[in-house]
């Protein structure tokens, strides 16, 4: 049996390890579909725009080991990795025939007669960077979902549906960095605008996010403006937003998120690496408490914060000092204002994700 594929997938997830768990977590990242010889004719996509939705049939390429038709048992990340179940149990890119399956919306289908090329452009692929596709389905829902009053189960990760939703990134006209569901401080440089999601603080600074700027990756198929230089703004504030995302995701295995690690991923071309951090709440209440020092209300602030019984400052490797603008721990300072914003999650004793981007450049 011989299979060719139709085409090959053009995406900012240029690495493995930069797809996102499932690809309707981040609606705004495009890919595009780039049909090959003799599919790059129009007649093979005509009506094809009628549908909302697309089945993608692909081949995992990056995957593709010989012992692949062994494996008859994984490890699914989100079971913590240590657990396993039958491959056809789960979603493991290690298949037996290395078979993808992903449901993607449809966004625009581009013909460029002068080079005879034909693009399908979606959102929501979870697909690395030149995935061959081996074919496209259109999604129809009475004949794709089950039969209404059936009943549906997800088997292991119905307790996890919770953790799959798209990261929300603050409005311009917001008065703080908060959601209902996390938080968007950054205690770096970068004036960008964060995520917020899970309980997330970052900390970059400009000087790595301007790296960005020397991705190659071709993106026109996205709606871009006329003007050369507006265009190469629109694509250096679109790949930040996707990255933040991506990284807000917590990409790291369940079984490591309380431990700091040092992580790394390809994308839009490039080598992005991080760390990934617990950001104690206690490190929040101590902002407030200084910030109330500051003001003259040290007999509030030690009545608002005594229920939390807090560690002494010293014991805790804080320097607590009422001439200082922040509180310097062994790795981050927090200024007085970031303070404020994160003693409201401090409330519950929430733990923080502290997410540092160490490095944005060529391998």
């Amino acid at each position: 049996m011989q299979i060719q594929p139709i085409g090959y997938i053009q995406t900012l997830l240029t690495g493995k390890f930069s797809v996102p768990r499932q690809g309707n977590l981040i609606s705004e990242l495009y890919s595009c579909i780039r049909l090959v010889k003799p599919y790059n004719n129009p007649q093979a996509v005509e009506e094809l725009e009628t549908f909302s939705h697309l089945w993608l049939i692909g081949y995992f390429h990056a995957n593709a080991h010989a012992d692949n038709e062994l494996r008859l048992k994984v490890r699914p990340p989100r079971l913590g990795g240590n657990k396993k179940v039958g491959v056809f149990a789960s979603r493991s890119p290690f298949r037996p025939n290395n078979l993808s399956l992903s449901l993607v919306k449809l966004e625009q289908v581009i013909y460029h007669a002068e080079s005879n090329e034909l693009l399908i452009v979606v959102s929501g692929c979870d697909l690395i960077d030149q995935t061959p596709i081996i074919d496209i389905k259109p999604y129809i829902p009475f004949a794709d979902s089950p039969i209404l009053g059936q009943e549906v189960r997800s088997g292991y990760v119905s307790t996890l549906a919770q953790d799959l939703q798209e990261p929300e990134a603050k409005q311009d006209n917001e008065e703080d960095n908060f959601t209902q569901q996390g938080i968007g401080i950054n205690l770096g440089t970068s004036q960008a605008t964060f995520p917020a999601f899970n309980n997330v603080v970052w900390n970059v600074d400009e000087e790595i996010l301007a790296n960005l700027a020397l991705s190659l990756v071709d993106l026109d198929y996205l709606p871009s403006t006329q003007n050369p230089q507006e265009a190469s703004l629109h694509k250096h504030e679109y790949l930040q937003r996707i990255l933040f995302k991506l990284l807000a995701l917590h990409p790291q295995p369940a079984y490591k998120k309380d431990k700091t690690l040092q992580m790394g991923m390809e994308f839009a071309g490039l080598e992005v690496q991080w760390q990934c951090s617990e950001f104690t709440s206690e490190h929040a209440l101590w902002q407030t408490y200084l910030d109330k020092l500051k003001s003259n209300e040290r007999k509030l602030a030690e009545q608002e914060l005594s229920p939390y019984e807090l560690a002494e400052p010293k014991s805790a490797g804080y320097e607590l000092e009422e001439t200082k603008t922040t509180i310097t721990t062994t790795d981050n300072p927090v200024t007085v204002k970031q303070a404020k914003d994160l003693s409201l999650f401090a409330q519950d004793k929430a733990k923080l994700s502290l997410i540092t981007i160490t490095y944005i450049g060529y391998k």
